[in-house]
């Protein structure tokens, strides 16, 4: 016979049928168990190719926050120090070049805002100040 189907002792053909028929079950649990646990990887390398790509792209918040967009939102801001206290969180975030281009542009944004939109004509106009008592008023007319 041949040697597959000798046992250890050599001599039950039908014992070391069994054995034999034993360890090709065990091998194809495992092959079944390698080929399950290559499907879940593969699902896994999926799914963080996916997150990958996501982390690429970015998130819509921080596609959206541009570099003119902070000058635009800081340099809009009415009071000087609201300015500059926005501007102190940010400019920690950048090289030092980078924050005095960012200061700077600040600064000539927060001016073309400020130049645009605060002039105010008032042809003419008469003020009547009353003062009954301790109260006084102010009464603007406009004249045409």
């Amino acid at each position: 016979m041949h040697k597959i189907f000798e046992n250890s002792e050599g001599n039950d053909p039908l014992q070391a049928t069994r054995e034999f028929g034993n360890q090709f079950i065990n091998y194809i649990y495992n092959v079944q168990q390698m080929m399950s646990d290559y499907e879940q990887l593969q699902s896994r390398v999926k799914t963080m190719e996916k997150e990958i790509e996501q982390l690429k792209k970015g998130d819509e918040w921080s596609s959206r926050v541009t570099y003119e967009g902070v000058v635009e939102q800081i340099a809009a801001c009415e009071d000087a120090k609201e300015r500059d206290e926005a501007r102190k969180l940010i400019e920690p975030l950048l090289k030092r070049e980078m924050a005095a281009k960012f200061r700077r542009d600040i600064r000539r944004r927060a001016k073309e805002l400020n130049e645009g939109g605060s002039n105010i004509l008032i042809q003419q106009a008469e003020v009547r100040v009353q003062s009954p008592g301790n109260n006084i008023a102010h009464t603007i007319y406009y004249k045409e």
